[in-house]
């Protein structure tokens, strides 16, 4: 690589914002959002043939590879897929008893999203039943105290807990109003005409129809239900068939055996623009960008290999890892969701969302710095030299997309991701083209595509740059962890204080060690050696300062012992995993007995937890839980003891992990 300056990725990122074309982007997303594309179905399958044909017909090999989990065991490590689906035709109409007639309020020609997704059919004529409403989905007592055999219910909630008890008690389907709020930029009322994405869950998918109401829909028929009985006519004309699981992949090859990868989602129902065709459209200019540049001698052949999946969420890539365990170690990847909004219109940020410190690796840092770079450059926007109108901000992990199960070290792909949050319009049908922003594709686009050159074409120099970044990155990260200490309105103790610290230089010194991954020389190897040192110096100088804060302060002692579960159990307790990737509890629902049902209704009703996987990512055998509880609070600042206890437990009886006893190790 020819460097330019100190800045080492100035050369690769200036020769793709000048090859990159929003405007190409925003022909592909509408080229993609023609289609239904359900997770699994004829929509997605289209779709991923439409992707793949354009990718060949601009130069590169790309094909659409199909994972059936009959050839994999019947699951692709813990993922169950749900069975594909495909709906002709949906229609919800309510008897009014004014005007004697039958008033439609919902079809699916009209509105794809206005259909329960993966719903039953019903016979050819429809079917006419009365409707309950269920003031507290999540809880059984709510369905068990009404009759609602042979009824729909009218509910909002988590669909995967609701659906499982109206098919316990026998109700013939399910309409929603549900539309989650997003604070600051919606409420129900600021889309009182919009439809939320919703589906069943496998275990409820071939037993259930449903419907989606719009808030104002919702509203009218809940003030008929105080009136009276309601009555609702539906007609649906679906059918399952056993799960097929498609797979964009193209590739730019390289001169050695490893690769990155680049991995968009690009399923969700009819438009769903933003979420996710931008994504699948930005990685694909990324990497036609790329190819064009190499084969036109502006950029060299990577060392890497460059690879692009894309995905149905999650699903998709837990297939493709499980299916394809002869390909080429990944080192590391990107995750492009959600990424073209117009921020003014959709209330959103560009977030760089980092990698969970359990993934040890400097990716993060260097995704931050590329992007901060490219928000003041007028080669993408057009406008003057370091002056940009993008909101935009690196955030830690929070998961919630492919990138959570890539880097997962039972994975062992260390991936951050692109995404813009939050989003008005987010997993409604008001996701439409007219919501993205051209130039936010072009950026996205850039950003990835100079960031995946960067790691596939790395040398030395350009990991000692990396490692300098990483490192200055490292010791903001523990000055801020102190910062934070003092401003805390709980009180701390010295001990917990450097604890804390501690934990978290040795997990930045291992990411600082993670470039040798991509390099590993002697002058790299003694300069992660120097910078480890160095951070090591920085975390003492900064336990020693609170602990003389919190003489002054009087603190000590306060802080300890926050978590009051069963410290002792969990001091006592390892877990170790069985099976490799993430888990979606739900699909096991028809696997657990009565007790274990009831304690997973208890987890899904708790907010305890925002991400439970943490448990599996510090589950490394030799760790107990309450020392993973510890890790998980220091990198989080939750205190989750009493939830990981009961998850942990519930992981065990359907056979993720086993509880060992700390003597059994």
């Amino acid at each position: 690589m020819i460097l330019e300056g100190v800045n080492v990725f100035f050369h690769i990122y200036r020769a793709v914002a000048r090859e990159a074309s929003g405007e190409r982007c925003f022909d592909i997303l509408n080229g993609i959002v023609r289609f239904h594309r359900l997770q699994l179905g004829p929509g997605i399958e289209e779709a991923a043939e439409y992707c793949a044909k354009v990718l060949k017909e601009r130069g590169l090999e790309a094909e659409v590879k199909v994972y059936r989990p009959d050839d994999s065991g019947g699951r692709f490590f813990c993922e169950r897929p749900s069975p594909n689906w495909e709906c002709k035709e949906a229609k919800l109409w309510m008897w009014d008893e004014d005007r004697k007639e039958y008033v439609k309020l919902a079809d699916f020609e009209e509105s794809p999203v206005s259909v329960i997704q993966r719903s039953c059919p019903t016979p050819e004529v429809g079917m006419e039943a009365e409707l309950v409403e269920i003031e507290d989905p999540e809880s059984e007592e709510s369905f068990a105290s009404k009759d609602v055999r042979g009824k729909l219910v009218l509910l909002r909630g988590n669909m995967a807990v609701a659906s499982y008890f109206a098919v316990k008690y026998g109700a013939i389907g399910v309409v929603t109003d549900n539309l989650n709020e997003y604070w600051p930029v919606r409420t129900r009322w600021d889309l009182p005409d919009a439809r939320q994405y919703t589906s069943f869950p496998a275990y409820a998918c071939e037993k259930l129809f449903g419907f989606v109401l719009t808030p104002r829909q919702g509203a009218m028929i809940r003030e008929r239900l105080a009136r009276g009985p309601v009555k609702l006519k539906a007609r649906v004309r679906s059918s399952f068939s056993p799960p097929r699981v498609p797979v964009v992949t193209a590739m730019i090859p390289g001169r050695a055996r490893e690769e990155v990868l680049l991995v968009a989602h690009i399923c969700h129902p009819k438009p769903s623009a933003n979420d996710n065709a931008s994504g699948s459209a930005a990685a694909m200019e990324a990497l036609l960008v790329l190819n064009e540049l190499i084969k036109g001698g502006k950029l060299a052949p990577p060392r890497l290999g460059i690879r692009l999946l894309l995905v149905p969420e999650m699903g998709g890539t837990l297939a493709y890892l499980a299916a394809e365990p002869q390909k080429a170690p990944a080192l590391a990847g990107i995750n492009l969701d959600m990424v073209g909004e117009n921020q003014e219109l959709c209330g959103s940020t560009m977030k760089i969302e980092y990698p969970p410190l359990a993934s040890r690796s400097f990716v993060g840092p260097l995704l931050k710095e590329i992007t901060a770079y490219c928000a003041e450059d007028a080669l993408v926007t057009g406008e003057q030299e370091g002056f940009s109108t993008l909101r935009w901000g690196a955030f830690p992990y929070s998961g919630g997309s492919d990138h959570y199960i890539l880097s997962d070290p039972s994975i062992g792909i260390p991936t951050p991701m692109i995404n813009q949050w939050p989003d008005r319009f987010y997993h409604t049908d008001l996701d439409t083209p007219d919501k993205v922003d051209k130039t936010m594709l072009k950026r996205a686009a850039a950003i990835a595509a100079t960031y995946l050159y960067f790691l596939a074409a790395m040398g030395e120099k350009e990991a000692l740059w990396v490692l300098d970044m990483a490192l200055c990155e490292a010791q903001k990260a523990l000055i801020e962890c102190c910062k934070n200490l003092l401003r805390s309105k709980d009180g701390w103790s010295s001990s917990d204080a450097a604890e804390r610290l501690r934990f978290l230089a040795g997990m930045n010194k291992a990411a600082l060690a993670s470039v040798a991954r991509f390099v590993d020389t002697p002058q790299v190897r003694e300069a992660i050696e120097d910078a480890g040192r160095a951070l090591d110096e920085v975390c003492e100088r900064l336990c020693g300062r609170l602990s003389k804060a919190g003489k002054v302060y009087d603190l000590e002692g306060c802080g300890d012992n926050k978590i009051k579960a069963s410290v002792e159990e969990a001091k006592a307790l390892v877990p170790r995993r069985l099976v490799p990737g993430t888990v979606e509890l739900h699909q096991y629902l028809e696997d657990m007995d009565e007790e274990t049902r009831k304690e997973y209704f208890e987890l899904a009703r708790l907010k305890d937890a925002k991400n439970p996987e943490y448990l599996l990512y510090y589950a490394d055998g030799e760790s107990t839980l309450y020392e993973i509880s510890r890790k998980v609070y220091w990198e989080t600042g939750e205190d989750i003891l009493e939830y990981l206890m009961k998850y942990a437990k519930v992981l065990e009886k359907v056979g993720i992990i086993e509880l060992l006893s700390k003597t059994q190790q």
